[in-house]
């Protein structure tokens, strides 16, 4: 259940990591800068 909720909380930090730059990288590659 952890796993889940770490996964979605890297996917939104990642999204909006890509949109504060102005790169669309796609969601899986939001989700690893999000958890990186």
């Amino acid at each position: 259940m952890n796993l889940i909720i770490f996964l979605i909380i890297g996917g939104v930090a990642g999204w909006l990591a890509s949109t504060f730059m102005n790169k669309d990288q796609g969601i899986l590659m939001n989700i690893i800068v999000g958890i990186v």
